[in-house]
Formats: structure tokens, C-alpha cells, sequence
């Protein structure tokens, strides 16, 4: 293929890959920012509300790993296409049946939806980018995540100001509609054809895959990946809440704070790309920018300020968030042999969806106990508790499955 149509095609790729990433985040937080709306309306506690996070990081966490051998064996491109017409009618039925059980049921099958987008979007830019661009599509893979959760704190809380929070959740899951219908028309350029190594690894027996996914290494980024997610998500979905209960803050105001986190995640993912390419201490980079997270979430939580001081304690520790994701990815990608990056990425990103279902529930009952500064607390303990996990993976480097010297 001509080196300028191999080009255009490989941005096509990586566009239309990252855009369906980025709605998929957007759409993770379609209901959380409109909590104080919906306990308003309906009178539901925020352990209830925070149970339909559980709910929906449940049916990720558990489809993911086998969304991944799916993908492994049967290709990403039909999986990618199901998984999101499954999250985005599910977004559009919250707000047609608002009633707390649909909610439930709903949350659980947007998850089911969710759970294909990682396995399934690092195979396809696996199998359709060239090699010499494998860094920069994985760059734009993370940050149109964040940008997706950037966007939703406050653009949800606008949309509903002005339509209504169950119009704006309608609205939200009608763009995905529209976006499925754009990648099934550019679906030809989305290679999921995986080699024939990857087929044999696929049809490699039960018993060694099962010793694969659970080597040292592997569960120990899963463990990282689960209490990452825990601080993570508790920061894009309770945080904001706490700060309401604890200071009054409005809930714009809340809600900005957390978009600034996102917007700071944003820009720390492409520092951190350099950072990741210009040195090999993977590990090192990932400790160091989670401490400063933790660090930084606690004393804009425990604190009482002006909002501009918080926002932007908000965004300097989203960014230090953002700055581990480049090197967080490139170590899975090390541990990952060559045919099942499928299952490996699944399995160890079920781990964003094993912390993410965890961390609501706790949230929820923290505030409805009337603790929510300890909301902060676990935040910065759970960014702490990442290095040890992390530095068992680093020792067990040399001896992981598929490592790279």
C-alpha cells in the first residue's frame, strides 16, 4: 500500500477505535454526575445509587476476560460492534425506565456492554496499525478515554439543567447509536484478523491458559489494576458528592473540580507517553506519579479552600493519574505473549471493573454514615496500596510469560 494511503488509513483506524473508547467512558459516567438529582426526584439513598455502579462494573469485570478470549479467537470487530450497541441502548433506557429495579437490570447490561472494549480495541490497533504508529495509537486510545471522562461530570450536569436528567441520559445514549452506525459503516477498515500464532494460542487447552492468566506477574497487575480503579473511581463518582455534604459546594462547583481532575489526566497521559518512551523504569514512573495522586486527592478533600484552590489541586493530581497510564499499559504489554493479548488485556483490565464494583458500595455507605471525608481517606490509601502490588510485579519481571528483556 502507498506509504501516504497507509497513513491515512492507520488515522482512520486509530480515530475511529479512540472515538468509540472515549463514548464508552462518557457513558460509564451518564448516571453518576445526576445522583443528586435522581435521590432528589425519587428519594433513593446514595448506597442505593452507588449499588448501580457496583452493578455495572460487575457485568464488565465479569464478561471481560471472556470478552477477551472471544476476541482471541473469533476476532475484535463483531465484539467491539455488540458491545457498544449493548452499552448505548442501555444508556437510553435509564431514561425511559427510571424505575429502580429497570435502573438495576439496565446498569448490569450497559456493563455487559462495557466489558469489550478493552480486549477488543488493543486487537484491533494491534491488527490494523503499522508498527512504527503501535505508540501513538495506544497514546490516543488512553487519552480519548479521558477525555470521555473529562467531558461527562459537567456535561452531564448541564445537559440535564437544560433538558432534564432523564432527556440527557436519552440524549447521550442516541450519540452512541450514531456512532455504531459510523464505525459499521468504516467497519472495513477495522482488521481483526489476528495471525495464525494468535489462532493457535486461542485453541491452546484450558488448563494453560488458566496457568497463564494466573502467574505472578499477571495477578499482581490485576491487583494493581482493581485498587487503582478503586481511588479512580471513587474520585469521578463519590468525591464530588463528599465535597457537597462536607462544604456546601454547589454542585457545579463539585462537578467541575472533577472534570478538572479528567481534563489533568488528559494532559498527564501525553506527558507521560514521553516519559514512558524515554526511559525503561516503567515502575518507577507509575510509584512515584501515584503517590503524588493519593497525596494531592487528600488534601483537597480534607481541607477546606476556595473552589479554584481545589480545582486545582484536582487537576494537578489527575494529572500525576494520567502520567501512570502510558507505562501501565506498556508493562501489560510486556507481560502479554505474542497471541493472547486479548485474554491478557481483558483479564487484567477486569481488574478497572473488580475495583470500580467494589469501590461505590463503600462510597455509598460512608456517606450515608456521615463520613464523607473518609471518602478521601480510602482515595489516598487506595493510590498507596497500588506500590506494593506493583513492586511484586517488577521482582517477578524477569520470569513473566511473553517479558522482553
Amino acid at each position: 500500500m502507498d506509504a501516504a494511503l497507509a497513513l491515512r488509513r492507520d488515522v482512520r483506524v486509530i480515530s475511529l477505535v479512540g472515538g468509540a473508547h472515549g463514548l464508552s467512558h462518557f457513558l460509564q459516567l451518564a448516571l453518576p454526575p445526576l445522583f443528586p438529582l435522581i435521590r432528589a426526584e425519587y428519594g433513593y439513598s446514595y448506597t442505593e445509587l452507588g449499588l448501580l455502579v457496583t452493578v455495572f462494573f460487575i457485568g464488565s469485570g465479569v464478561f471481560q476476560t471472556g470478552a477477551g478470549f472471544i476476541v482471541d479467537r473469533y476476532g475484535a470487530r463483531t465484539v467491539l460492534l455488540g458491545g457498544l450497541a449493548l452499552l448505548s441502548l442501555s444508556t437510553v433506557l435509564y431514561g425511559v425506565f427510571p424505575s429502580y429495579p429497570a435502573l438495576m437490570a439496565l446498569s448490569f447490561f450497559a456493563g455487559l456492554g462495557n466489558s469489550v472494549f478493552h480486549p477488543a480495541d488493543f486487537s484491533i490497533l494491534s491488527a490494523s496499525v503499522a508498527d512504527q504508529r503501535m505508540g501513538r495509537a495506544f497514546s490516543v486510545h488512553s487519552a480519548t478515554g479521558f477525555i470521555g471522562y473529562g467531558v461527562a461530570p459537567l456535561g452531564m450536569v448541564l445537559l440535564a439543567q437544560a433538558l432534564g436528567w432523564r432527556e440527557a441520559v436519552i440524549l447521550v445514549g442516541m450519540v452512541g447509536i450514531v456512532y455504531l452506525v459510523i464505525l459499521i459503516a468504516f467497519a472495513g477498515d477495522l482488521r481483526d484478523d489476528s495471525n495464525t500464532e494468535a489462532k493457535s494460542a486461542a485453541d491452546a487447552p484450558a488448563a494453560s491458559a488458566a496457568r497463564l492468566l494466573f502467574s505472578v506477574p499477571i495477578v499482581m497487575l490485576f491487583v494493581f489494576f482493581t485498587l487503582l480503579a478503586m481511588g479512580q473511581i471513587a474520585v469521578q463518582t463519590f468525591s464530588q458528592q463528599a465535597l457537597i455534604e462536607m462544604y456546601g459546594a454547589s454542585i457545579t462547583a463539585a462537578n467541575g473540580a472533577v472534570t478538572g481532575f479528567l481534563c489533568g489526566t488528559l494532559a498527564g497521559v501525553l506527558v507521560g507517553g514521553w516519559l514512558a518512551d524515554r526511559t525503561g523504569r516503567l515502575n518507577a514512573i507509575v510509584m512515584a506519579f501515584m503517590l503524588t495522586t493519593g497525596a494531592f486527592m487528600m488534601v483537597a478533600g480534607l481541607y477546606d479552600m476556595v473552589t479554584p484552590q481545589r480545582i486545582a489541586l484536582y487537576v494537578v493530581a489527575g494529572a500525576a493519574l494520567g502520567a501512570v497510564f502510558p507505562s501501565r499499559d506498556m508493562l501489560v504489554r510486556q507481560i502479554a505473549p505474542p497471541g493472547a493479548s486479548g485474554r491478557i488485556f481483558g483479564f487484567v483490565y477486569s481488574g478497572l471493573d473488580t475495583g470500580a464494583a467494589i469501590i461505590p458500595l463503600i462510597a455509598g455507605w460512608l456517606m450515608d454514615s456521615g463520613r464523607a471525608s473518609a471518602v478521601f481517606v480510602i482515595i489516598g490509601l487506595c493510590f498507596a496500596a497500588c506500590l506494593p502490588a506493583l513492586a511484586v510485579t517488577g521482582r517477578g519481571s524477569a520470569d513473566k510469560p511473553g517479558a522482553t528483556p
